[in-house]
């Protein structure tokens, strides 16, 4: 009976998205929202870390370098991203480097460990096919098998693409447009072959 209200309701929960810059003041800027501190901090996140590279044709057509990646504690995650990994990653050091930096957390109610690792690897496609993103960083891929609330992905993966459009158009696209370009139909990322724009 629970289920099945949690199914009914499924679409009418909005997921949370803060945009903060990616520095050492991030953690005092994601603690300003006090009405979401808590699916924040002490639920499972996705997130994303974004600086614009530049124009295309026109400044209408920014390029961006993008990480996507989920924890169980974002504070944690992002120190450990500032302070450690920059010194060994170039492209890490280059992200750390920039003024522009930007970090993207997504906090849903719906979350749990096996959802966003699957959000993260749906985001990482997704983005991998976009005109806006020219480099992709990420390391891994963890697809999950069933596990509670599978067959409702796909629901919480529309709420979550929808509230960042809203936030952010020029990185994220209609999905339509996505869903239709021959780089998404040849699906490099699902056979793991897509070293011509993802970083190992």
């Amino acid at each position: 009976m629970r289920y099945n209200k949690i199914e009914e309701n499924i679409g009418d929960i909005e997921p949370v998205v803060e945009i903060v810059p990616y520095n050492t003041g991030y953690n005092i800027s994601l603690h300003r929202d006090m009405q979401n501190r808590e699916l924040i901090f002490e639920y499972p996140t996705v997130y994303l870390i974004y600086d614009k590279l530049g124009s295309g044709r026109s400044s209408n057509d920014p390029k961006f370098k993008v990480y996507v990646g989920e924890t169980n504690d974002i504070s944690r995650r992002t120190r450990q991203y500032l302070k450690d990994t920059g010194k060994s990653r170039m492209d890490w050091k280059a992200l750390n480097e920039s003024h522009n930096s930007q970090m993207i957390v997504i906090g849903d109610y719906y979350f749990n460990k096996s959802l966003t690792l699957d959000i993260e690897n749906k985001l990482m496609m997704y983005l991998l096919s976009a005109e806006s993103v020219t480099q992709l960083n990420n390391r891994r891929s963890n697809p999950q098998r069933k596990y509670f609330m599978s067959d409702q992905f796909e629901n919480v993966l529309e709420g979550v693409w929808q509230t960042l459009r809203k936030k952010r158009p020029e990185i994220f696209p209609e999905k339509s447009e996505i869903e239709n370009s021959a780089v998404f139909k040849a699906s490099p990322f699902h056979s793991l072959n897509a070293e011509h724009k993802v970083n190992p």
